[in-house]
């Protein structure tokens, strides 16, 4: 795999997954929109998702390139935080273990990358040839920032003059996450959703955390611009699967199962300026889909000594 490769491929799969000790997503640029954390070791630490790391998987080849290539051993990696922009990509902060006088020692020897020494980093690492290249900035010996340039650096700026995003205190839960999935959505992509504008813009964000016991369990709070709307949007939400769960089968037939599952137990309660919806499912459930992503499904390769 070619050095730049690894570099987008490390972006690629960790800006849609860090013992947390900074909010990470309020250093990120204004543009970013969707914000998230992810504890990748609660995440391995469930059995249904620990077996999806086959040697075969992304994941497992991507940490295999990493060290080949980075000497960056992506399997330290215990959290993540993760920004999308709409016009600037992506952007994800790994807490790991990372030793930084390896990772330097070879990325020198390499003439096809560039290092850099910005306010904020130990030194940076990207690859100038890729068609869109994706940066690589190590914080401290346990804080590695991935994405594409400009997010990195407007990210170490930020960091380096104190400055927060625009709305900080919206994304203030992300500090002292309470589940292994939390994700906020500041503004709903109409485009991309195909949602009318009179719900899209009335939406002021989106709060999504997920975490695993017997079963995976979600929790999807909305939050109306109008706070006169909490109150009739949990009655309308928690009305409307009633009225679902009335129709008969074979009109929900040509809904997808997981759908289905999700609609058939799913409530609806108020929350502070919204409502929250609840729902749960088999943890067999989520990891068929995730599974099919990660490529699993071949025979394990053996790790290198």
């Amino acid at each position: 795999m070619k050095h730049g490769s690894v570099l987008v491929l490390l972006s690629v799969l960790l800006a849609g997954m860090a013992a947390p000790a900074a909010n990470w997503c309020q250093c990120f640029a204004n543009d970013n929109i969707l914000f998230g954390y992810v504890s990748v070791k609660a995440v391995r630490a469930i059995p249904e998702f620990g077996a999806l790391l086959d040697g075969q998987d992304k994941l497992s080849r991507m940490a295999d390139a990493g060290r080949q290539h980075l000497a960056v051993d992506l399997e330290t990696v215990t959290d993540v935080w993760f920004g999308i922009s709409p016009t600037g990509g992506g952007i994800s902060v790994l807490q790991g273990t990372y030793n930084l006088a390896s990772v330097r020692g070879v990325v020198s020897a390499n003439p096809n990358l560039a290092i850099g020494t910005p306010q904020g980093a130990e030194f940076t690492v990207v690859d100038p040839r890729a068609q869109k290249p994706t940066m690589v900035a190590f914080v401290d010996p346990r804080t590695a920032v991935l994405g594409q340039p400009a997010q990195v650096e407007a990210f170490l700026a930020n960091l380096v003059s104190g400055t927060q995003h625009a709305q900080a205190k919206d994304l203030a839960g992300l500090e002292k996450p309470t589940r292994p999935l939390e994700c906020v959505l500041l503004e709903v992509p109409r485009q991309q959703w195909k949602l009318p504008p009179v719900i899209a813009d009335n939406i002021a964000l989106l709060r999504l955390s997920a975490e695993a016991t017997d079963a995976a369990q979600f929790q999807l709070t909305v939050v109306p611009k109008d706070p006169e709307m909490a109150a009739p949007l949990s009655t309308w939400c928690q009305s409307s699967l009633d009225l679902i769960r009335l129709l008969p089968p074979e009109q929900l037939a040509a809904v997808p199962e997981i759908v289905r599952v999700l609609l058939k137990g799913a409530v609806a309660a108020p929350a502070p300026g919204g409502v929250t919806l609840s729902a749960k499912l088999p943890m067999a459930m989520v990891a068929r889909p995730v599974g099919r992503r990660m490529g699993t499904g071949g025979p394990a390769v053996p790790r290198p000594q």
